[in-house]
């Protein structure tokens, strides 16, 4: 699994050949090169889409957005205004209020956040789905079965099914193992096609054990960061560029996003880390240069 530094460090580097040349001499000049080495650093799948074959489950990785609808109403579960409040199934039509991220814990367990940010959790005594949970934890936790396009989506906490009832309500309350003929329980899910596939999105796809066999950026850490001295020597420069930054500057993979949110800006804490990082990459990486500051 990505080690927390590397979630914060992933990097692009740019070589820039021979080293006589300035900024300004590079104009017009056929023998300067440049490669970017970021796809080696940090997973982009449209880079190596193949990275993501063997993934179970592979349309369902984090970020992804679907929606559910009851077989047996044959309407949409939804959330008013997109959160803090109970789940209904009385949507005949499907939109913002009706779509749910996924954020995947294991090939089969996932927790859904509303378009508010908030979490599906349980309510203990009136036995219904809310989204009022602030943060993830094991009590939004469901597994989802899945069958052709149907599923059934199961509380882990309470090992009970959830179904509709009459009035609309989503409840967990069904009782026994459901089929998937036309009850209470199965739902049809729709699933938007992912743009994600980054660390995060191979990682949890993967799960721990077998990202390590995909996923070797320690190699990165102690191999690349020391060899700067190696690209001096050869007429290389290297421009060290930042990504991944403490819960991600933009939507995208390449800022280790989770489900396309970019809360760098949004606390004070995350821009402090990043700066911490950044001390962090001029002490190491510019020892004996001339050109640190």
């Amino acid at each position: 699994m990505i080690t927390n530094f590397v979630c914060l460090v992933l990097l692009y580097f740019v070589f820039i050949c021979k080293e006589q040349f300035s900024v300004g001499e590079l104009n017009g000049a056929p023998e300067v090169r440049g490669v970017n080495l970021g796809g080696w650093l940090l997973v982009e799948g449209w880079i190596k889409p193949s990275l993501f074959d063997g993934i179970p489950n592979g349309d369902m990785l984090d970020g992804t957005k679907v929606q559910f609808k009851s077989v047996m109403l044959q309407k949409y579960m939804s959330i008013e205004n997109g959160g803090v409040s109970n789940i209904t199934v009385g949507r005949d039509n499907a939109s913002s209020w009706e779509t749910f991220k996924l954020w995947r814990i294991s090939e089969e367990i996932f927790q859904f956040q509303t378009l508010r940010g908030k979490f599906l959790t349980f309510d203990n005594e009136a036995l219904i789905i809310s989204a009022t949970a602030e943060s993830s934890t094991m009590a939004e936790n469901f597994l989802i079965e899945r069958y052709q396009n149907k599923v059934h989506i199961k509380l882990l906490t309470m090992q009970i099914y959830l179904q509709t009832r009459s009035v609309y309500q989503l409840t967990a309350y069904y009782q026994g193992v459901p089929d998937w003929g036309d009850n209470a329980a199965p739902f049809d899910m729709i699933i938007f096609a992912n743009d994600l596939h980054g660390d995060y999105q191979l990682a949890n796809g993967y799960e721990p054990v077998k990202a390590k066999s995909v996923i070797k950026v320690g190699h990165w850490q102690l191999w690349i960061m020391p060899s700067y001295g190696h690209s001096r020597a050869f007429g290389l420069k290297c421009i060290i560029d930042l990504h991944a930054a403490p819960a991600s500057q933009n939507e995208m993979e390449h800022s280790a996003s989770r489900d396309d949110s970019s809360d760098w800006a949004s606390n004070p804490s995350y821009i402090s880390r990043s700066l911490v990082v950044i001390d962090f990459l001029s002490s190491r990486c510019c020892v004996n240069s001339v050109t640190c500051p």
